[in-house]
Protein backbone atom coordinates (compact mmCIF):
# COMPACT_ATOMS: atom_id res chain seq x y z
CA UNK A 1 0.00 0.00 0.00
CA UNK A 2 1.45 3.67 -0.68
CA UNK A 3 2.19 5.50 1.43
CA UNK A 4 -0.24 9.43 1.30
CA UNK A 5 3.59 10.96 0.05
CA UNK A 6 3.93 8.26 -2.75
CA UNK A 7 0.57 8.93 -3.56
CA UNK A 8 1.40 12.97 -3.97
CA UNK A 9 4.18 11.97 -5.37
CA UNK A 10 2.92 10.48 -8.24
CA UNK A 11 -0.19 12.72 -8.57
CA UNK A 12 2.45 15.89 -8.76
CA UNK A 13 4.25 14.44 -11.24
CA UNK A 14 1.53 13.72 -14.01
CA UNK A 15 1.50 16.09 -17.05
CA UNK A 16 -0.64 19.08 -15.45
CA UNK A 17 -3.77 18.28 -18.27
CA UNK A 18 -3.99 14.34 -17.02
CA UNK A 19 -3.23 15.68 -13.14
CA UNK A 20 -6.32 17.75 -13.78
CA UNK A 21 -8.41 15.58 -14.86
CA UNK A 22 -7.63 13.23 -12.25
CA UNK A 23 -8.22 15.19 -9.35
CA UNK A 24 -11.38 16.17 -10.33
CA UNK A 25 -12.59 12.55 -11.01
CA UNK A 26 -10.32 10.62 -7.72
CA UNK A 27 -10.34 13.50 -5.53
CA UNK A 28 -13.27 16.21 -6.41
CA UNK A 29 -15.62 12.96 -7.03
CA UNK A 30 -17.03 15.44 -10.43
CA UNK A 31 -18.63 13.07 -12.73
CA UNK A 32 -17.14 12.96 -16.40
CA UNK A 33 -20.03 15.12 -17.23
CA UNK A 34 -18.91 17.76 -15.18
CA UNK A 35 -15.30 17.47 -16.05
CA UNK A 36 -15.89 17.77 -19.67
CA UNK A 37 -17.81 21.02 -18.93
CA UNK A 38 -15.60 22.45 -16.54
CA UNK A 39 -12.32 22.00 -19.26
CA UNK A 40 -14.47 22.76 -22.17
CA UNK A 41 -13.63 19.52 -23.94
CA UNK A 42 -15.82 16.20 -25.09
CA UNK A 43 -16.38 13.51 -22.40
CA UNK A 44 -14.35 11.27 -24.85
CA UNK A 45 -11.60 13.19 -24.70
CA UNK A 46 -12.26 12.98 -20.54
CA UNK A 47 -11.70 9.60 -20.83
CA UNK A 48 -8.87 9.18 -22.79
CA UNK A 49 -6.50 11.78 -20.52
CA UNK A 50 -8.11 9.60 -17.47
CA UNK A 51 -6.44 6.34 -18.93
CA UNK A 52 -3.72 8.32 -19.66
CA UNK A 53 -3.13 9.53 -16.26
CA UNK A 54 -3.89 6.46 -14.59
CA UNK A 55 -1.76 4.75 -16.40
CA UNK A 56 1.15 7.57 -15.89
CA UNK A 57 -0.02 6.80 -11.94
CA UNK A 58 0.52 3.13 -11.64
CA UNK A 59 3.81 3.51 -13.40
CA UNK A 60 5.23 6.01 -10.91
CA UNK A 61 4.17 3.73 -8.22
CA UNK A 62 5.58 0.61 -9.85
CA UNK A 63 8.84 2.65 -10.19
CA UNK A 64 9.15 2.56 -6.51
CA UNK A 65 8.30 -0.71 -6.00
CA UNK A 66 4.91 -0.47 -5.37
CA UNK A 67 1.97 -2.81 -6.89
Amino acid sequence: MPTDEQVAAAIIQMRPYLRTVFVMAHVLRRSRQEIAAALGISERRVDRRMIRALSAYRERLVSQGIE
